[in-house]
């Protein structure tokens, strides 16, 4: 990846990764290197939801915006309208650059594209092995019932 990008300080800093290598920089100009983010698309997606946050930051904590039962922004629902694998590289680098907002929100997507569905099609969905025989199933789907039921049900 050939591409460089400027953030101001503040934004920049909102990355633990950067604020970590910014602390141990003695320069004015700061330029890194991302060698775990090969995809300017997944770049450009970090940045972008960086940049839509940054006044965001100080102001809520993560876990209480990131709950489950709360509901994402209209903003954060388009931003996360993205295939299956690209949300998966989108999780990865936010975790590697420590963008921790974003990897949660894209955990909670993932979580939440879960919900109401059988253990054959959450295998299917991440196209994991069925090495499980019918009545084991049915046992873990039995034990699991509270799965599913809305995650925004009040009952």
């Amino acid at each position: 990846m050939n591409k460089s990008y400027e953030m101001e300080k503040d934004v920049a800093l909102s990355w633990g990764i950067l604020s970590e290598k910014c602390e141990t920089s003695d320069s004015a100009v700061e330029e890194f290197s991302l060698p775990e983010i090969n995809d300017l698309r997944i770049m450009d997606a970090l940045i972008e939801w960086t940049f839509h946050h940054r006044d965001i930051y100080n102001f809520q904590n993560d876990q209480e915006r990131f709950d489950i039962r709360n509901k994402f922004s209209e903003w954060e629902e388009e931003f996360l309208k993205v295939d299956q694998d690209f949300l998966f590289e989108l999780i990865k680098a936010a975790n590697y650059v420590q963008c921790n907002d974003l990897m949660d929100a894209a955990c909670k997507k993932v979580a939440l594209s879960m919900c109401n569905r059988t253990s054959d099609e959450i295998r299917e969905m991440f196209n994991l092995p069925n090495d499980l025989s019918e009545a084991e199933k049915d046992e873990i789907d039995k034990e699991n019932a509270w799965l599913f039921t809305k995650p925004y049900d009040s009952t």
